[in-house]
C-alpha cells in the first residue's frame, strides 16, 4: 500500500510540476506577444512612404539649406534647432553644388524598440556642380548618397520624429 501512494505523490507531483511549466511557459509567451503587437501598433505610423516624404523634401533644393522649412515638421525641437544653427553658419561659405533633385531610394528598416527605429536609405539624385560664383559648372550630375536616420518616437507629435542622421560612405 505505501509504495502505491508514494507512487500516486511522485505522479501527481510531476503532473503539477508540468502544468505550472506549462502555465508559466503561456504567460512568458503571452507577454511576447503583448510586446510584439505594441512596437507593430507604434511602427503601424512609420512606413518607407514616410521615409521618402522626408527624403523628398530633404534632397529637393535650389541651394543648401532653401528647404530648411520643408523638412523640419520631421525633425524632433532638439534636431531642428541644431538643424537652425548649422544651417546659419553655412551662409557664408560658397556652395559647391545646387539644385539638387531627389530620384529614387531604397531604404532598410530596423525597429529598435518601440520608442525607436533607425533606417539605411541609399538615395538617388541628380545635382548640378557650382564654381564659386554659384553659377552651374557641370548639369544633372547622378549621384547616390547613404543615409542612415535615426527615429524616435515622439509623444506630443504621435509619431516618429528623425533626432539624428549620419551620412555613410560604402567603399
Amino acid at each position: 500500500m505505501k509504495k502505491w501512494r508514494i507512487g500516486l505523490y511522485l505522479g501527481i507531483s510531476f503532473l503539477l510540476i508540468i502544468i505550472a511549466g506549462s502555465i508559466g511557459q503561456s504567460i512568458g509567451w503571452n507577454k511576447s506577444i503583448e510586446k510584439q503587437e505594441k512596437e507593430q501598433k507604434l511602427s503601424d505610423s512609420f512606413s518607407d512612404q514616410y521615409i521618402n516624404d522626408f527624403l523628398t523634401v530633404f534632397y529637393t533644393f535650389d541651394y543648401s539649406g532653401d528647404n530648411f522649412a520643408d523638412y523640419r515638421s520631421f525633425l524632433t525641437r532638439d534636431k531642428a534647432k541644431k538643424e537652425q544653427r548649422l544651417l546659419e553658419t553655412m551662409d557664408t561659405k560658397p556652395q559647391q553644388f545646387g539644385h539638387v533633385q531627389f530620384k529614387t531610394s531604397q531604404n532598410y528598416i530596423q525597429l529598435v524598440n518601440a520608442q525607436s527605429i533607425e533606417t539605411i536609405s541609399f538615395v538617388d539624385l541628380t545635382m548640378d556642380l557650382l564654381n564659386n560664383e554659384g553659377q552651374v559648372v557641370t548639369r544633372d550630375i547622378e549621384n547616390q548618397i547613404v543615409l542612415k536616420i535615426h527615429y524616435v518616437f515622439d509623444e506630443e507629435a504621435n509619431s516618429y520624429l528623425i533626432d539624428a542622421w549620419e551620412q555613410l560612405t560604402i567603399r
